[in-house]
């Protein structure tokens, strides 16, 4: 049976047997999800164990009955914060619904017949959902980490940013060395992610990838580099160069012509 059903403060049966997605047909090339990872079109990123995870909804750690749901009244359609379609292909499909989704306007009608409705109310139905559950694998599948993060309260957990005291932390390095007029303040969003991300890094490199990381930064970016090669930071850019390399995501052109960074990585399968 095909249910939408669609969360306000409790969850509310919107539509039974009735398919609202279909199935994408790349999720079985989906991508473990990797913060500094970027997808193609039309690929998906994954989480394994979804249901052991603490930010699950409990809906998806039993069978789903929509007859057990109370159906929707008019006065609720303003305060949906998301639909949730259970359907016959094995999958769970979400949907984050935004203000933007949730119309209320005149409009005329075309079908068998041509009708004027005065005060039309209705959601907006995405070609592509936020997120998609798949039981068999126990896999959740979703393409934008910050459209499902108001679905899935807790998820951010796997993307998070750098706190002050980590921020701090880190810029005290014993390679780096701060400017008089840089402090963990200067230290802008995109830099306290990298930096959260850099810290998982340099504790997985034993002491020789270390050295090897941090002489690649001083190969690719001497003008970050002290005379006792420490590596100066005075500026956001600065720090932004630092952690590209901590990441290691310089590389040079197979024909050594041309020096690059990547704007993301993965891992390649043996």
């Amino acid at each position: 049976m095909n249910y939408l059903l669609a969360r306000i403060r409790d969850r509310r049966c919107v539509l039974s047997n009735q398919a609202i997605y279909e199935s994408p047909n790349t999720l079985d090339s989906a991508v473990p999800y990797a913060p500094d990872d970027s997808l193609e079109e039309g690929e998906w990123f994954y989480l394994d164990n979804f249901t052991q995870r603490e930010y699950c909804l409990d809906i998806l750690r039993s069978p789903v009955n929509g007859t057990a749901y109370a159906a929707i009244t008019d006065d609720e359609l303003g305060i949906i914060s998301f639909l949730c379609a259970v359907q016959n292909d094995g999958l769970v499909y979400f949907q984050r619904v935004t203000k933007t989704q949730l119309l209320c306007q005149k409009r005329v009608v075309f079908g068998d017949s041509v009708r004027f409705e005065e005060n039309s109310r209705e959601i907006v139905i995405n070609s592509a959902p936020d997120a998609i559950y798949r039981s068999t694998d126990n896999r959740l599948f979703f393409q934008k980490l910050s459209a499902i993060t108001a679905i899935f309260h807790g998820i951010d957990e796997i993307f998070r940013e750098a706190t002050d005291e980590e921020t701090n932390n880190f810029l005290a390095s014993d390679f780096i060395v701060v400017g008089e007029s840089y402090n963990s303040s200067c230290v802008k969003k995109p830099n306290r992610k990298r930096i959260a991300l850099a810290k998982e890094a340099l504790n997985s490199y034993d002491a020789e990838q270390k050295a090897a990381v941090l002489q690649s930064i001083r190969d690719y970016y001497p003008s970050i580099i002290n005379d006792d090669d420490s590596f100066k930071i005075e500026t956001d850019d600065d720090l932004t160069y630092l952690l590209y390399g901590v990441l290691q995501r310089y590389y040079t052109t197979a024909d050594g012509r041309e020096k690059c960074i990547a704007s993301s990585v993965r891992s390649l399968q043996q």
